[in-house]
């Protein structure tokens, strides 16, 4: 800001000016809130994500000029997909001057829904001297984020197939992770 300074004398009337330059500098970054979240966050029914939204609360002494919010190198917005597992977002808040200031808070979100499976219907009985050896998968099995594995079990062992059944019932167990 240009600054003019003029003074004038009484008698005989004389006026002279001056200038000068009054330059303030902004160098205060803003202040800067992370929220706390309240981890962890149970999936979207059916999806492998939750989707929420969050908030930074930024306050400066000349004004905020921008907030933006990275997962890794992306810029997010909200509400964002929060995958199931651990997730930091870096939040970075600009006054009007340039001035900057971060912070981050990390949210976690869990599976909490189990995978479906549909387990094969076998076509009893089967014939055989003392055993059968059989094979058989699962008809259907699904999950909201990715199935793992599939396992089967013939009481607490785990088998593979195919499998030679003893003659009688045996039950198998399916686990689907």
């Amino acid at each position: 800001t240009t600054v003019t300074a003029t003074v004038t004398t009484s008698s005989p009337a004389t006026t002279a000016t001056c200038s000068f330059t009054v330059t303030v500098k902004d160098n205060e970054p803003p202040t800067v809130t992370c929220p706390t979240p309240e981890n962890p966050y149970s999936n979207d029914p059916g999806k492998c994500f939750a989707s929420l939204t969050f908030e930074v609360e930024a306050e400066d002494n000349c004004g905020v000029g921008s907030m933006v919010y990275k997962v890794a190198s992306n810029t997010i917005s909200f509400p964002y997909e929060f995958p199931v597992g651990s997730t930091t977002v870096l939040a970075t808040v600009t006054d009007i001057h340039g001035n900057t200031k971060t912070c981050s808070f990390t949210v976690v979100v869990e599976d909490s829904e189990a995978p479906t499976v549909t387990c094969p219907t076998p076509d009893n009985p089967y014939t055989g001297e003392c055993y059968a050896e059989l094979t058989f998968e699962v008809e259907d099995a699904s999950d909201n984020c990715d199935i793992a594995s599939t396992t089967f079990f013939v009481e607490d062992e785990e088998i593979e197939f195919p499998y030679n059944f003893p003659g009688g019932i045996t039950t198998v167990v399916v686990v689907v992770t």
